[in-house]
This record gives structure tokens, C-alpha cells and sequence, in this order.
């Protein structure tokens, strides 16, 4: 990242730190950049040591192709003087997805591209002052892709510097966001009615669950709650697949007391998150406490569970 108008030479090699259009394109940590501003601030070697954080706020959970939004680029770290940034939006195949523009005239930009096109926007010299205490933020425009081209994901760097007009001692911080597409979002449904029944320990009981595009399904995780929906705890899982097509597992009831249980389902996408559903309170009716299941052999969707004591 660049903060100032600065040229200095180090190992006889001129690199420029800073300067009025901000720091040189591909410095995101997306895959295929050249890699993060830690590359020259590298007082601390890599990102993320420092105290502080970099984020982008206001992504769509599921974009509109062709719709504008405003995302909010936030990089904050107590007791730093300098702040500044850089973000690239990609699709599945690491090419430019949508388009980037500023807000203001704190950001702009870069009028360098990189692999597949991809733009990167970045702080202006005029915009890297705090907008609060340790804190500063730049609103940017991005407008999705015309057409649905699956998920687009979003690659920031953030510089929390100390303001000496040098590129040492300051913080680096990357982290990403996703935007899914309506043909990759997954949305996951629990169709088994279990809520206010009294299910008995041993007895056997139908878990029943639907998805969408279930292309960017990864993996299933069932599990069951004894506390209201509180915790979910690996001890509790009742079966996982990485089988998309499989939506059903006839469940052996463990020999549990409680009037609070809950089913949750939960599928990781490939793209990189989570959703879940989750039934409604119900009663198992047994005399044990919580029984811990264990998978043999690894097979997770044709051998029957093992149940050891706890």
C-alpha cells in the first residue's frame, strides 16, 4: 500500500510506496495477484498479526445481475494515523466480475488491470486520513454482472499505517466476501415435522431435508440439540455426507432426557459458506445422558452409526 509520495530505494531495487493514484494494482491477496501490501510492508512479515481488521460491509448475500450496490470498505486499528486499501471483485474463474467504481474522491480505480480483467479500487491520497478514531472507511459502487455468472467473490487489503511516510511498522490486514448467484445460492429445508412430538429412545425416525442448486453443495451435516438450539456439538452429529443427491437418513433415536431437542441441517456450499435449517422443539424421551456417535470407517452415508457410552 502507498500513503505518500515516497520513492526510496532498498537492495538497489525502486519501488514506489506511495503516490497521488494510490498503491499498484494487484496487491488483494486474491489468487493470482502478485499478493498482499505486506510485500512492501514488511515490518511484520504477513497480514493479520496486527490488532486491528479489514472488511467489506453491504455485499448482497445473492446479487441481481446488472444491479448497482454500495459496498462499504472498513479498515480499523487503534492508534494508527494512515489508513488505505485495495479491492478486486472475481468470478469463479478468477476473471473480472462486475464493475468497480468510487464513490468519492477518496477511492479510485486503479488504471492498472490484472488477470482476467479484474479491476482493483484503492484509496486516494486525499482519503486515507481517519473517519473516526482508528477507523477509517470508503463507500464503492459495484454493479453485478449482466448475467448470472455464479459466484463472486470479493478480495480486500487494508494498510493501518503509523504515519511516518515510510512502509515500516504498519499493520496489513486481507479478508474476503461472497456474493452468490441466483443459480449458486443454496437455500436448505428441514421436511420432516418433529416440533412438539415425543420421540422415544431406540425408536427410529425419518430426518427428511430438501436444497437448491444443490451443484454447490459440498457436504450435508446433520446434528440434534439438547439445549434448545444452544449448541450443536460434534457429539450430537447424526450422519454427514458429501453426497448432494442424499436427503434422508433413517435416525436411531439415542437414549437421552430432554423436552428441548432441535434437528439441525446444515450444508456447506463450494463456495465457501454454511447454511442451515433447523426443526422445532421436541421431546426424546429416554434415561441417558447424551450419547457420543462415531463414524466407522468413514463411510458417512451407507454404514450405520456406532454409539459409544459417554
Amino acid at each position: 500500500m502507498k500513503l505518500r509520495a515516497t520513492v526510496i530505494i532498498l537492495f538497489a531495487a525502486i519501488t514506489a510506496y506511495a503516490s497521488v493514484t494510490g498503491p499498484e494494482a494487484r496487491y488483494t491477496n486474491a489468487p493470482g495477484d502478485i499478493g498482499s501490501c505486506v510485500n512492501c510492508h514488511d515490518t511484520f512479515h504477513e497480514a493479520n498479526v496486527g490488532p486491528g481488521s479489514v472488511r467489506v460491509d453491504d455485499v448482497p448475500a445473492v446479487y441481481e445481475p446488472g444491479r448497482q450496490y454500495t459496498l462499504r470498505v472498513v479498515v480499523q486499528q487503534g492508534g494508527r494515523q494512515r489508513f488505505g486499501f485495495q479491492l478486486t471483485a472475481i468470478d469463479k474463474d478468477g476473471d473480472r466480475a462486475g464493475t468497480l467504481a468510487p464513490v468519492s474522491g477518496d477511492s479510485q480505480v486503479n488504471p492498472v488491470t490484472g488477470a482476467g480483467d479484474r479491476q482493483y479500487i484503492n484509496h486516494r491520497q486525499a482519503g486515507t486520513q481517519p473517519t473516526s478514531s482508528g477507523t477509517r472507511f470508503w463507500q464503492v459502487r459495484w454493479t453485478a454482472p449482466s448475467t448470472d455468472e455464479g459466484t463472486v467473490r470479493f478480495y480486500v487489503a487494508g494498510n493501518a499505517a503509523n504515519g511516518d511516510g515510510t512502509n515500516q511498522n504498519d499493520h496489513i490486514y486481507t479478508n474476503t466476501a461472497i456474493s452468490e448467484s441466483p443459480t449458486t445460492v443454496v437455500n436448505v429445508s428441514l421436511e420432516s415435522e418433529v416440533a412438539g412430538m415425543t420421540l422415544e429412545a431406540g425408536s427410529k425416525f425419518t430426518i427428511d431435508w430438501g436444497a437448491t442448486n444443490t451443484s454447490n453443495v459440498a457436504s450435508y451435516d446433520v446434528r440434534y440439540s439438547t439445549d434448545d438450539g444452544a449448541t450443536f456439538p460434534i457429539t450430537n452429529l447424526i450422519f454427514a455426507t458429501t453426497d448432494a443427491a442424499v436427503t434422508s437418513f433413517e435416525w436411531t433415536v439415542p437414549d437421552v432426557s430432554t423436552t428441548e431437542a432441535r434437528i439441525r441441517v446444515q450444508a456447506s456450499t463450494r463456495s465457501g459458506t454454511a447454511v442451515e435449517a433447523r426443526s422445532g422443539k421436541f421431546t426424546i424421551n429416554g434415561s441417558g445422558s447424551p450419547s457420543r456417535f462415531v463414524n466407522p470407517g468413514g463411510n458417512t452415508h451407507s454404514a450405520p452409526w456406532l454409539i459409544e457410552a459417554s
